[in-house]
C-alpha cells in the first residue's frame, strides 16, 4: 500500500511539474524575449476573431510580435459592441475587419479571406503563443502536416491545466484543434473552411466540427505539439451548458475520436 501510495504521489507530482511547465513556455512569448530570429520561410497570417476582447487581446498581440520567425500579418474579425477592441488591434499593427456578430464560423472565415498568407494560424483572442510557436508550427508542416495544434494548458487555472495535460497524456490524444492551431491554406478552403452554418452556440463547437471534416478528409496529417502556447480557462469556468449541450458536444468529440482509432489501428496493419 505504502508503495502504491508514493507511485502515486511521485506521478501526480511529476504531472503538475509538467503542466506547470507547460504554461510557462506558453507564457515565455510574453515574459521571455525571443533569444534569436530567422528569416521568415513562408507568408503565415495570424488570424484571431474578438468579442470586447480590450482585457485579453493585448497579450496575443504581445507574444505574436516576439517570435523567432515572424507572421507576416496579424488579422484581427473583430464584432465587438466598442471601438477599443478594434483600436488595441490597430495599435499593434493588426489590420481589422469588421465582422457580423453571431456567427464564429463566419468570422473566422472572413478573416481568413482577407489573409494572404500562405499558412493560416487561428487562434482564440485569450492564447499567448510562445516566443518559437511559428518556427516550430512550420517545421511540422515542412514535415509533411497538413495542420498542427500545441497541446492545451490554461495559464489561469493549475487545475484546469493538470486536468488537460493529465488527459491527453495518459488517456486519449487531443484530435479536436481548438483555442489555436495551424494549417496549409489550401488545405483549409479544401474542405470549405469552417461550416458557415453552424450557429454560435456553445454546442455548436464549430472548431471540433472543422476537426472532424478535415480527418475525414486529410486523414492522419496533423501533428500534436508541445505546448507552444497557452489559453485562458474562463470559458471552462464560467461555461454553464444544458444536459442536451453537453450530450452533442460529446458526441462530436467521440465521433471524432473513434473516426481517428480507426484511422490509427488502419495504419498499424
Amino acid at each position: 500500500m505504502a508503495l502504491l501510495q508514493l507511485i502515486a504521489a511521485t506521478t501526480l507530482a511529476a504531472y503538475t511539474w509538467a503542466a506547470r511547465s507547460a504554461v510557462m513556455k506558453g507564457l515565455s512569448g510574453v515574459y521571455q524575449v525571443a533569444p534569436y530570429r530567422v528569416d521568415p520561410r513562408y507568408k503565415v497570417s495570424l488570424i484571431a476573431i474578438t468579442y470586447n476582447e480590450e482585457k485579453y487581446l493585448p497579450h496575443l498581440l504581445a507574444s505574436s510580435h516576439n517570435q523567432t520567425e515572424p507572421f507576416s500579418e496579424i488579422i484581427i474579425s473583430d464584432c465587438s459592441d466598442n471601438t477599443l477592441t478594434a483600436s488595441i488591434a490597430r495599435q499593434a499593427g493588426a489590420r481589422v475587419i469588421r465582422t457580423p456578430k453571431g456567427n464564429l464560423s463566419l468570422s473566422r472565415n472572413n478573416g481568413a479571406r482577407a489573409a494572404r498568407g500562405e499558412i493560416l494560424v487561428f487562434c482564440d483572442a485569450d492564447v499567448i503563443l510562445a516566443w518559437d510557436f511559428v518556427e516550430k508550427s512550420i517545421d511540422a508542416l515542412e514535415a509533411g502536416a497538413l495542420a498542427c495544434h500545441p497541446r492545451k494548458a490554461y495559464y489561469d487555472s493549475q487545475i484546469w491545466s493538470f486536468l488537460s495535460y493529465v488527459s491527453t497524456g495518459i488517456f486519449k490524444p487531443n484530435y479536436s484543434m481548438t483555442g489555436c492551431f495551424t494549417i496549409w491554406g489550401d488545405a483549409f478552403w479544401g474542405i470549405g473552411g469552417f461550416n458557415e452554418g453552424c450557429p454560435h452556440a456553445p454546442y455548436c463547437m464549430e472548431d471540433v466540427e472543422f476537426s472532424l471534416r478535415f480527418r475525414e478528409a486529410y486523414g492522419r496529417a496533423t501533428i500534436l505539439l508541445p505546448p507552444l502556447a497557452t489559453i485562458s480557462a474562463r470559458r471552462l469556468m464560467k461555461q454553464h451548458l444544458t444536459w442536451e449541450e453537453w450530450d452533442t458536444a460529446v458526441r462530436s468529440q467521440r465521433r471524432l475520436r473513434c473516426y481517428c482509432e480507426v484511422e490509427n489501428a488502419r495504419s498499424l496493419r
